[in-house]
């Protein structure tokens, strides 16, 4: 791996985590003397960051870390959705032993980062079960699709996690979905996994009470509300001939 990617990957990992806030400044010169390189390849990193939208780079000013993108997260949640709802219907008719074990396995995971207060952990195995799943389809490219769309939901998902509230639900719900694949119960699995990745719409006006200077108001027109997902993805499902 180059250095820049490198760089980029670090940084744009810390940012949706939330270890550098919104309107944060990030110092060129600190970061290359921290991965120990020089600053080309960071000022590479940053430039592929505001590609992101995930930084700021004002001349004269310095590089700042954006706000949250209302606008990417509902963009981003359409994309996972629609993927992902996709994704399960082929899943469970070609699911494996194998690969329940992995879900399973995922979730178990859950419950011990939970016990253990390791968020990061926690978040992996998260992303961890949904990759699995959707690789279940035999489409593992799905995963990679969006992960790379959802960086501003990801930074809403971060947000949302330090709730303990939000973090029991969310392992509930996992070992709920995972229990009606494992049924081969399609209608049913697709209802926890729709309320499940819905979820987070739901929590957005809360997090923006908590935390007013993180977020963009960056939402023009309609938004892609959950009833245009689901007109969208019948629509796929109906070309597709299911």
């Amino acid at each position: 791996m180059s250095a820049t990617s490198t760089v980029y990957n670090a940084l744009r990992s810390a940012i949706i985590r939330g270890d550098y806030v919104p309107g944060e400044v990030l110092y060129p010169q600190e970061i290359a003397d921290r991965f120990s390189v020089s600053r080309t390849p960071v000022r590479e990193a940053l430039t592929r960051l505001a590609a992101d939208q995930l930084v700021i780079i004002a001349p004269q000013v310095g590089t700042t870390v954006s706000k949250i993108s209302l606008r990417k997260v509902y963009e981003a949640q359409f994309i996972r959705e629609l993927l992902e709802r996709g994704a399960l219907l082929l899943a469970i008719s070609r699911m494996t032993e194998g690969a329940l074990s992995l879900l399973s396995e995922c979730c178990d995971r859950q419950v011990r980062a939970q016990t253990l207060g390791d968020g990061q952990s926690l978040f992996n195995a998260d992303d961890d079960l949904h990759a699995a799943l959707s690789s279940a389809s035999g489409y593992r490219g799905i995963s990679s699709v969006t992960l790379q769309a959802r960086a501003h939901l990801d930074r809403v998902r971060h947000l949302g996690q330090q709730s303990q509230r939000t973090v029991t639900e969310m392992i509930r719900e996992h070992h709920a979905l995972v229990a009606a694949v494992a049924r081969r119960d399609a209608a049913l699995a697709d209802d926890i996994l729709t309320e499940h990745l819905r979820k987070i719409l739901g929590d957005i006006g809360r997090l923006r009470s908590e935390h007013p200077a993180y977020f963009a108001d960056d939402l023009v027109g309609p938004a892609s509300d959950p009833p245009e997902i689901t007109i969208a993805l019948r629509t796929a499902v109906m070309a597709a001939g299911g």
